[in-house]
């Protein structure tokens, strides 16, 4: 990676982190943006930490950096193909690098410690309703599926890689409480819903929404989250489509923003790496020895006098 990312990750987050501090205490409303914002952070940061640690269990080189560039760069492919999950982690796996095995398997320990992650979530924030039988019924029922696939690996490192899936599953759990808070609040920022009620509904929608093929769960998660807060909140349509306008700015258009902005330099980069390696070769080329130029053979008359 180049020199300075690491520091300038850190200080967005401490800049994002202490703007939505002061801006809480200033103005609520900006502060509740903000305090969104932040959190949106932190959900890509630590997607971005549990992307490299499933790497490193898999024997590859991959630091937090690169992982989080591969997280919001693979987020903006799968916003600009179909079906976008699918190019999404193929991206992701052409950059974790090789042995290609190897970047297959850290991602599939990715997804499924993220999804463990996001249904325990579930089955905490509904353990007072129906709700909560139901995300633990799926949660006991993803992890065997989890387990399933594991098993169809078929080779010695299978007990590893539980392992890995259930030390991994803690950061997917804090990863979606991050984004579960910056909606929720949102939600009860803006326009004072119960937050314990409207998680517990967000992240069923979202597991729904991150099901289908749909980039980023576009149409069916804000039809949701708008149904919800007009049907069941007693929120105005207008009001409704204001949370819901907020969360995808302060979350995944965020999140898109800074895709655009990695693809984006590390383009340049190369192009200037490339620009560099090639004046080199030419000025080897021209400051180098020059070849040794043999004596033409003499030339014999064949006429006979």
């Amino acid at each position: 990676m180049p020199a300075g990312v690491k520091p300038g990750l850190l200080a967005m987050v401490v800049v994002i982190g202490a703007a939505g501090l002061v801006g809480l205490w200033v103005q609520p409303r900006a502060g509740v943006v903000l305090s969104a914002l932040a959190l949106g952070g932190g959900f890509g940061l630590l997607r971005a930490c549990s992307l490299a640690t499933a790497g490193r269990v898999c024997g590859l080189r991959v630091g937090v950096p690169g992982a989080w560039r591969l997280f919001v760069e693979g987020s903006l492919v799968e916003v600009m193909s179909w079906p976008g999950k699918v190019w999404a982690d193929a991206y992701r796996v052409a950059g974790l690098g090789r042995p290609r095995a190897g970047a297959m398997t850290a991602l599939l320990l990715w997804r499924a410690s993220s999804t463990a992650g996001s249904l325990g979530v579930l089955a905490a924030l509904g353990g007072r309703a129906a709700m909560g039988r139901a995300g633990n019924t799926t949660l006991a029922v993803a992890m065997l599926v989890v387990g399933l696939v594991l098993l169809s690996l078929r080779d010695r490192r299978l007990v590893p890689r539980v392992g890995a899936v259930a030390a991994l599953t803690p950061l997917g759990a804090a990863g979606t409480l991050c984004d579960v808070a910056g909606a929720t609040v949102l939600a009860w920022g803006l326009i004072g819903v119960d937050p314990l009620w409207f998680a517990e509904a967000y992240i069923a929608l979202a597991s729904a929404a991150a099901a289908s093929t749909l980039p980023l769960g576009v149409g069916p998660l804000d039809l949701g989250l708008w149904a919800l807060l007009v049907l069941y909140s007693g929120a105005s349509p207008r009001e409704a489509a204001g949370v819901v306008a907020a969360y995808r700015l302060t979350g995944p258009i965020t999140t898109l923003g800074m895709g655009v902005v990695s693809m984006t330099l590390r383009s340049r980069l190369v192009g200037k790496s490339d620009k560099s390696s090639q004046s080199a070769h030419m000025a080897r080329g021209a400051c180098g020895p020059k070849p040794v130029l043999s004596p033409a053979p003499p030339k014999y008359d064949k006429t006979v006098s």
